[in-house]
């Protein structure tokens, strides 16, 4: 219990400082850059994320349940699949880039995206290649606070990056900076895990086979699907705003939205540092402690989340102003209203995409990130002309989806301790 309330410390500590050096780089960018500057690049940016969040992830997906599994017993097949994840994901992202780019100026007008900023962020795809499968060996090796301590410099680096980009250049610095982190904490991560399985025997070759099956058939199509719906959820709404309503609006929906989603990733590291726990519940089998170790947190979360909502209301149209000046004062009300939903499905219900992955159950993420996009984006296109409408719809969108994933839960692994006799 020790070990666990330190690493989860050391988890909210990062994701603390990687959400106040984004809210600081936030206010920087909003005080440097016009409005509809900021909303051009913004919506650019979303446009890049729906692709990014997609593939990026992929393969450290894969990487992550089938390293897992490998790390103790078969340290010959976790080299074989660093190495050829990380291959593969090159090609993958290369491939994406070019296609990102013909999109980009094929839909700017319909968009009304800038197809140069698409282009420019873009980069970030394949200088982020093999970054997932990197961070899968770290996380196999249980290196929490190690990989605390790296997220907070990749933050911190960001910050500065991207924060002096935007004072000396504007949107192109913002773009540099942001491309430049992408290539540094994937050479980084690289070097590390490398490390890692430095002392593991040589790749065998009689994992080719098996390898190829899996990553290149049955779990890619899985994971693409899956993300997808979950980059959908995540971005369509920007995209329906910024069709819909223009770059300022757009500025003033994403400083919502971005500081709507601080207390959550303040909090919900408490999943990350379970994840050990949970993947040694899960392969042992042990259904009692897989469940306690989710109903706790998750219902404790809620409980603050409750409690804590009183106070946000009372301070944010200070801090809101503070950080971003008063002519984003508009956006104070549809923060408050995506707070709520992000808490109940982001922190209450943190855990998810990583629990659903780890029992070979990802068809239920996918339904319910398909769930989710499908209520943002049909609620979306009947309810965007303002803000506050928006905020309400994937607020609401959060909560059904939430819901689902707690009903999915119980009754699963209820049914599954009846029959093992737990």
């Amino acid at each position: 219990m020790k070990r666990f309330t330190s690493d989860a410390l050391v988890t909210a500590g990062s994701h603390a400082c990687a959400a106040v050096s984004l809210l600081l780089l936030q206010a920087i960018m909003v005080r440097f850059l016009s409005r509809n500057s900021y909303g051009a690049f913004a919506l650019a940016q979303s446009f890049v994320l729906i692709f990014e969040s997609i593939f990026v992830p992929r393969s450290g997906e894969i990487a992550l349940q089938l390293i897992g599994k490998a790390w103790y017993h078969e340290p010959g097949k976790v080299v074989f699949l660093t190495n050829r994840l990380r291959s593969e994901e090159m090609y993958w992202n290369l491939t994406i880039f070019g296609l990102l780019t013909f999109a980009a100026f094929l839909l700017a007008n319909h968009f009304k995206v800038n197809p140069l900023l698409v282009v420019g962020l873009s980069l970030a795809i394949p200088f982020q290649s093999g970054f997932g499968v990197s961070k899968a060996v770290i996380i196999g090796a249980y290196k929490i606070r190690q990989q605390s301590q790296f997220e907070i410099a990749i933050s911190i680096l960001t910050l500065l990056a991207m924060g002096l980009g935007v004072w000396f250049l504007g949107l192109i610095g913002a773009v540099i900076g942001y491309v430049l982190v992408a290539g540094i904490k994937t050479t980084w991560a690289h070097l590390w895990a490398n490390k890692l399985i430095s002392n593991y025997c040589l790749a065998d070759s009689k994992y080719k086979v098996e390898v190829k099956e899996l990553v290149l058939h049955r779990l890619s199509a899985i994971a693409v699907w899956r993300n997808g719906c979950q980059a959908l959820t995540n971005q369509v709404d920007v995209f329906i705003i910024g069709s819909a309503l223009g770059n300022e609006t757009v500025a003033l929906y994403k400083s919502a939205k971005t500081f709507a989603a601080m207390p959550s990733r303040i909090v919900a590291p408490i999943w990350g540092a379970m994840r050990p726990r949970l993947m040694d519940a899960i392969h042992n089998d042990d259904t009692k402690r897989l469940v306690r170790l989710i109903v706790a947190p998750g219902l404790s979360l809620l409980v603050l989340g409750i409690v804590s909502y009183p106070l946000l209301r009372l301070v944010s149209p200070s801090l809101f102003g503070l950080i971003y000046t008063r002519a984003y004062l508009d956006a104070v009300k549809p923060m408050l209203i995506l707070t709520i939903g992000g808490w109940v499905l982001t922190a209450a219900s943190g855990w998810l995409g990583f629990v659903a992955i780890i029992v070979e159950r990802k068809i239920i993420t996918t339904i319910l990130f398909t769930l989710n996009a499908a209520i943002i984006v049909i609620g979306g296109f009947f309810l965007h002309r303002n803000i506050i409408c928006m905020a309400a719809v994937v607020c609401s969108a959060s909560i059904i989806t939430s819901v689902v994933a707690w009903y999915w839960l119980i009754s699963s692994f209820q049914l599954k301790s009846g029959r093992t006799g737990y």
